[in-house]
């Protein structure tokens, strides 16, 4: 992270790698707002795509199977402390929304669940998955030419 320095002294720090990923999200979209035959494409691997979200639960429910496997198979409690620590770990995620395996994976560009959705949703707007709503509820489309 970087600070900038503000008026009257006060920080705001700036996820530089957020910056990076929202760059690459906005030009995907520009790309796919000039070629909107290959957006099903990447509806497609949007779907595939791993978030921090699902890594981190994969990697807890396996660290937890390893544990306990070892534990059962070996006898010994001390493997336990793994699905502790795995569970530890998530729920650390659940209540701050951060753990040190997500910062890492956050520092390696993976994307938040959030951050897919928002992709998503703009290429569905991009292809025009909504505009039927707009029949249904004319004075809630924001289109400027809709009414």
């Amino acid at each position: 992270m970087r600070s900038i320095h503000e008026a009257q002294g006060i920080e705001i720090h700036v996820d530089t790698v957020g910056e990076r990923i929202r760059t690459e999200t906005e030009g995907r979209i520009a790309y796919f707002a000039k070629y909107p035959e290959k957006i099903g494409r990447r509806l497609e691997q949007l779907e595939n795509e791993w978030t921090i979200e699902r890594a981190l639960e994969i990697g807890g429910a396996s660290v937890t199977l390893l544990g306990v496997a070892l534990a059962a198979f070996r006898g010994e409690k001390r493997w336990l402390v793994f699905p502790a620590a795995a569970a530890a770990a998530l729920l650390q995620h659940a209540t701050s929304g951060s753990t040190p395996p997500a910062r890492v994976l956050r520092r390696l560009c993976v994307r938040r669940a959030k951050e897919v959705e928002q992709e998503r949703y703009a290429l569905e707007l991009l292809r025009g998955d909504y505009e039927s709503y707009g029949a249904l509820a004319p004075e809630l489309d924001p289109r400027p030419d809709a009414t």
